[in-house]
Order: structure tokens, then C-alpha cells, then sequence
């Protein structure tokens, strides 16, 4: 987490203003993370439980919320608009139900995003097939107005999930 936080303010994903949708949040650490650091963090998930232990382990930060999602889109999400959209290795799963889905949760990010946010994504897929995520990325980002910052990089020490980071377009 310590190493992910490090990156993002490297890429100045992370003004002190900025509202935060993190997708498929788990336990919160990402939240805790952040929670100094940005205006307001929402974390969602599909499972129940680990809504449950995300929100005990932020109990104490007013400024994150947290909910459980269908898994299908961000709908829920409709009336909010964030500086940054943030998928920690929750896209493989996405993807593994169901391609598909992925595309929706693109094309619902970029209609959150204001004017030059960020979707960032940690792992796309788990088909080690990394130019099959790069295409795939690469295509999503024009079919939704996005630039491509980072198309499949390795940019951590401790673990090897690829980066992917989608700029909105003005």
C-alpha cells in the first residue's frame, strides 16, 4: 500500500482536494491510506464482508465512505464526480466475469471524472498476456476519450501487478 500511495503522488494523482473512488476497495487500506491525504475516499466492494471490515478499520475517518457494489457498474456512483477512479488488482476479477464488464466500468469511470481525472488501474487482467492488456487498454482509452499515461508498466519493487493510467480528456 506504503509503495502504491508512493507512485500515485509520484504521478500527482493525489492533490489534497481530490475525491477518491477506489473499486474494489477489500479491507479498507487504500481508505486508511489516503484518508489524510485527499478531501473525501469512497471504497466499494462486492462482498459484504469486506465492507464490514473496511468500514471497522475506518470507523475513526469522517472523510471515507464505504459500500457494497453489484460488480456490474458504477451506478451507484451516478451522482458523484472524483479526480481519481482507483482499481487495485480488482479488474482481473471483472475481467474474468466477464470482458464485457470491464468496458462498463471504463465507460462509467470516465462519466465520473472531472475534467482531467484519472483512472488508474492495477492489473487488468490474469491471463499473463501483458500485450493482450495493453491492446485491450489502448482500445478502451479511445473508445471513452481517455490519453494513455502508462500502458502496462511494472512500476513497484514488492509486487509485479502492471500499471495502467488513463487520463480523462478535456
Amino acid at each position: 500500500t506504503g509503495e502504491i500511495v508512493a507512485r500515485m503522488d509520484e504521478w500527482k494523482l493525489l492533490p489534497r482536494d481530490a475525491v477518491v473512488l477506489d473499486i474494489g476497495c477489500g479491507i479498507g487500506r487504500l481508505e486508511r491510506a489516503l484518508s489524510q491525504r485527499v478531501r473525501r475516499i469512497i471504497g466499494t466492494d462486492v462482498s459484504n464482508g469486506m465492507i464490514a471490515e473496511a468500514q471497522r478499520r475506518c470507523a475513526d475517518l469522517p472523510n471515507v465512505s464505504l459500500s457494497v457494489c453489484n460488480g456490474r457498474d458504477l451506478a451507484d456512483f451516478a451522482g458523484e464526480r472524483v479526480d481519481l477512479v482507483v482499481a487495485v488488482d480488482s479488474f482481473p476479477y471483472v475481467f474474468a466475469a466477464d470482458p464485457a464488464l470491464v468496458t462498463r466500468h471504463v465507460k462509467d469511470a470516465r462519466a465520473l471524472l472531472k475534467r482531467g481525472g484519472a483512472l488508474l488501474i492495477l492489473n487488468f487482467s490474469y491471463r499473463a498476456d501483458r500485450d493482450a492488456d495493453v491492446a485491450d487498454v489502448n482500445r478502451l482509452a479511445r473508445e471513452h476519450d481517455f490519453t494513455v499515461q502508462r500502458a502496462g508498466t511494472r512500476d513497484f519493487r514488492v509486487w509485479d501487478g502492471l500499471t495502467f493510467l488513463l487520463r480523462a480528456k478535456p
